[in-house]
């Protein structure tokens, strides 16, 4: 009784693990085998594949088997989180991504197919076609934004549409080809302007004229009212030979020469006029020039004569056009003539109807210089567009053109420089 008082101490014995291929109670002689080294990790017999557990439930976008779930278990986990949440599926949101990355980059490709296909030519769809730059800008913005979205098929599309609206509007910046054999003659500026109604500054029109030494003008919606107004500014004196149909509103035109004018009996059709004359231009072959004003294609029955107007135009090549008065040396003679087109087309190189005109032998001299870029025209709330063109034909070489502000105009005066062939 005297270690009643004392304190007792109690040992607890542990089972210790058993080695590895022996059991809970030890081998067969009832002693402990030291333990054994550890498997390499890796090889799934280690501790670590041993102490996994495999009746918990799958958590965290575990499967029940213990390994990584699927990507479509752990999208399907995510949803359920989502929706438990209160949030919407991720599903509708995806489809809303992909729809809206698809309607971006869609309409773009199908305005590029129409434009490089000229399907749509006499109809809606080539009064409309005009905007293609400014739908090429647009479909640099959608492939940002498509990007953006991360679609992959749609930026693919997107990114080839870029490309091919790329291809459509480098000539307006890239110079085009020169003639085949360097003309030889003389070299002069000619200049268009669209004096809207006669309501220009006539004085300013005069200016350009004796500024920029212009030998050969064109110009549209001449009233009787302008056609004075230009000879008080004194144009009689730097162009004194004209060819002028002069009449009220917008059908009016003039063609006014530093060089003697024959007038030419051109029939080309239009409400609008369209004076035609051969300029003897010291040096150079008699000059073909008609000065030209389609009505705008916006209807169905304008559309038909613009479309008219651009068919009955004179073409290199072609049978030479009668000279009113007595015959001249090489009038019969159309492969001598040098030809040019001066005016509002109303008309951009986008439409079929204009690529047309210049399939036949015609060059947009703003385009062979790499400037057919620069915008002639612009009516409030509407975009700007490249509607006034001086064309030349194929053995006329281009040096520049230029584009001037007329005050009183809702169009710009174009000057170009060229050069024709020896006579």
């Amino acid at each position: 009784m005297a270690d009643a008082g004392r304190a007792t101490d109690t040992v607890v014995e542990r089972p210790t693990a058993p080695a590895a291929g022996g059991s809970l109670h030890g081998g067969d002689d009832g002693a402990s085998s030291p333990p054994s080294r550890p498997p390499a990790r890796g090889d799934g017999h280690g501790p670590r594949h041993l102490a996994r557990r495999t009746d918990r439930p799958a958590r965290d976008g575990r499967s029940e088997r213990g390994g990584r779930a699927s990507r479509a278990q752990r999208r399907a986990a995510r949803r359920a989180a989502r929706v438990a949440a209160g949030r919407p599926p991720r599903r509708g949101r995806e489809v809303l991504r992909v729809g809206a990355a698809w309607v971006l980059v869609a309409p773009l490709a199908a305005w590029l197919a129409v434009r490089a296909s000229g399907v749509g030519a006499g109809t809606w769809i080539e009064t409309v076609i005009v905007l293609t730059p400014f739908a090429a800008a647009g479909s640099v913005a959608a492939m940002a934004v498509v990007a953006a979205l991360r679609v992959r098929p749609a930026l693919l599309a997107a990114a080839a549409t870029c490309v091919g609206f790329g291809l459509v509007v480098a000539p307006l910046f890239v110079p085009g080809p020169r003639p085949s054999s360097p003309p030889t003659g003389p070299t002069l500026r000619v200049m268009t302007v669209n004096v809207q109604f006669g309501l220009a500054d006539a004085e300013r029109v005069v200016r350009l004229v004796r500024d920029r030494e212009v030998a050969v003008l064109g110009v549209e919606e001449l009233t009787p009212a302008f056609d004075e107004a230009l000879r008080e500014a004194g144009l009689d004196a730097l162009l004194p030979y004209d060819h002028v149909e002069a009449v009220g509103g917008a059908e009016g035109t003039g063609l006014y020469s530093r060089y003697p004018v024959r007038p030419v009996d051109d029939g080309i059709a239009g409400r609008h006029r369209s004076p035609t004359a051969l300029v003897a231009v010291p040096g150079a072959p008699p000059v073909q020039v008609s000065v030209v004003h389609p009505v705008p294609p916006v209807g169905d029955r304008s559309r038909g004569s613009w479309r008219a107007t651009f068919r009955s135009l004179p073409r290199p090549g072609d049978e030479p056009l009668p000279v009113d008065g007595p015959a001249h040396p090489g009038d019969a003679e159309a492969s001598e003539r040098v030809h040019l087109l001066l005016g509002d087309f109303n008309a951009t190189v986008d439409q079929p109807t204009m690529r047309a005109l210049l399939d036949d032998g015609y060059v947009d001299a703003a385009g062979a210089v790499g400037r057919g870029w620069r915008m002639t025209w612009r009516f409030p709330h509407t975009p700007p567009l490249a509607i006034d063109h001086v064309l030349v034909d194929d053995a006329t070489a281009v040096r520049s053109v230029e584009v001037h502000r007329v005050a009183g105009s809702d169009h710009r005066a174009v000057v170009a420089t060229v050069r024709f062939p020896g006579a």
